[in-house]
């Protein structure tokens, strides 16, 4: 045998080693190549449903805080109205004509006093209160010390005082009614 020969056979060995070297390469390249596109594949989609669930968390949120505001918002403006429909129920009363004021007042009087209080009221209303104990027929007496109130009258017995105000009576029925109020304009 030739060198030649040999060499060619050594040649084609090597030839033949390469090019299987290269094709088992090439096919662990593909597998590596297969396993990342699947696994990419897979990550793209778990952050792809990720992302969209966080998005529907993200929309929900948005509607929710601005129901919320929506809400904080009518509450505000149904507390308004109940706000003004008692400012206006005090002021009518604070405004109402001499006569119907004094009835008012001797109903008030009939109804809290028990007999042997001093009756303070605000000094605009000394003459009239003069006129409502009178005409309740409670042993009540006016006495010359006034106070800062807007209507209505304190009964004081000793040290104890009974405020009959138009301030505290409103306060009081507006507590009481104020519920039912809201209750109407759906407020609670």
């Amino acid at each position: 045998m030739a060198i030649e020969d040999v060499i060619a056979r050594i040649t084609q060995s090597a030839n033949d080693k390469k090019s299987e070297i290269l094709r088992e390469a090439e096919q662990e390249k593909n597998k590596i190549m297969s396993e990342w596109q699947k696994n990419a594949a897979d990550f793209y989609e778990i952050e792809r449903r990720k992302a969209e669930h966080d998005a529907d968390n993200e929309k929900r949120s948005i509607v929710l805080a601005r129901r919320l505001e929506l809400r904080k918002e009518l509450l505000s403006a149904k507390q308004k109205i109940i706000d003004d429909a008692f400012q206006k129920a005090f002021e009518k009363i604070t405004k109402m004509p001499e006569k119907e004021y004094q009835s008012f007042l001797e109903k008030l009087m009939k109804e809290t006093a028990a007999g042997g209080e001093e009756v303070l009221c605000k000094k605009e209303d000394q003459s009239l209160l003069e006129k409502v104990i009178k005409s309740s027929g409670k042993k009540v007496t006016l006495s010359k010390e006034t106070r800062e109130i807007s209507g209505g009258f304190i009964l004081k017995n000793g040290k104890i005082e009974t405020n009959v105000s138009l301030e505290t009576l409103f306060e009081t029925k507006r507590n009481d009614l104020e519920q039912e109020v809201g209750k109407l304009l759906n407020v609670f």
